[in-house]
């Protein structure tokens, strides 16, 4: 069904685009879930071994290498939907700065204090600015 919609799309004209952030912290996150993950299933292991009096072992995961497999999967995924990796922006500190001292979204929406959602500020920008048909997916 993912697919069929992104096929659809493409064939609408329409491009789809996620920013480097955006998909620097999905791979972040497997890595932190799976981490956890492999913890528990550690404990779980020791513990069962405790109570069954006899060792239970439990598969080695190395979390660096899932990760770099997953991140590297991940790309090929989005390539074959056609999917684009924005690059992180290119826009500076100082106008991050100024954006937010001048209360300016995303930095005073409704209860929101300080510079909450800068990094995506960048990608939207350039979205609007120069990219004119790309869908941003956040």
């Amino acid at each position: 069904m993912v697919d069929a919609s992104f096929s659809a799309a493409a064939e609408a004209g329409s491009t789809f685009a996620v920013p480097a952030v955006v998909f620097d912290e999905v791979v972040n996150k497997f890595e932190e879930v799976l981490t956890t993950s492999v913890r528990q299933l550690s404990k779980h292991a020791d513990d069962l071994s405790r109570y069954l009096a006899r060792t239970i072992a439990s598969d080695s995961v190395d979390v660096e290498t899932e990760r770099s497999a997953y991140e590297d999967w991940l790309r090929r995924r989005l390539a074959e939907l056609q999917v684009l990796i924005l690059p992180y922006p290119s826009i500076t500190h100082q106008e991050i700065t100024q954006r937010a001292l001048g209360r300016r979204k995303p930095f005073c929406g409704e209860g929101q204090k300080g510079i909450s959602g800068c990094p995506d500020l960048g990608n939207r920008a350039e979205c609007r600015e120069g990219r004119g048909g790309v869908a941003c997916l956040q």
